[in-house]
C-alpha cells in the first residue's frame, strides 16, 4: 500500500509577518525585495500600517518562518530587525480555517 503525506493546511495558508523597526525611508518595494531574498513567493504587496511597521503576507507559514529566521540577527541602519507572525483574526469565535459548523435544528411551527 502506498501512503501519501497530506500537507499540513496551516503550513500552506497565507501568513502575515509583522516587520517592525523599518527605516522611515524604506518603501513597500524595498520591503518586498528584502523578503524575496529568502521567501519563495510574496502573495501581496507589503503594506505600511504605521511609521516603521509593515505587514507582509507570504504564501505559507513555512515562508514566514524562513523570513523570520533569516533576519532575526540582522540590522537595518544599525537598528535590529524585528519580525513576528501576526496571529489569525478570529471570526465569530472561530479560527479562519475552521468550518462553519452546520445549521441548527428547525423550530416547531
Amino acid at each position: 500500500m502506498l501512503l501519501h503525506k497530506v500537507p499540513n493546511p496551516i503550513a500552506m495558508t497565507n501568513t502575515t509577518v509583522i516587520f517592525k523597526n523599518v527605516p522611515l525611508d524604506m518603501t513597500s518595494v524595498d520591503v518586498k525585495r528584502l523578503f524575496e531574498t529568502v521567501t519563495l513567493e510574496l502573495v501581496e504587496t507589503p503594506v505600511c500600517i504605521s511609521p516603521k511597521i509593515f505587514e507582509v503576507v507570504v504564501k505559507s507559514q513555512t515562508d514566514a518562518d524562513r523570513v523570520i529566521e533569516a533576519f532575526k540577527t540582522r540590522t537595518l541602519n544599525n537598528e535590529p530587525i524585528i519580525m513576528k507572525i501576526k496571529p489569525p483574526t478570529l471570526v465569530k469565535g472561530r479560527m479562519p480555517s475552521q468550518g462553519s459548523g452546520g445549521g441548527g435544528g428547525g423550530g416547531q411551527l
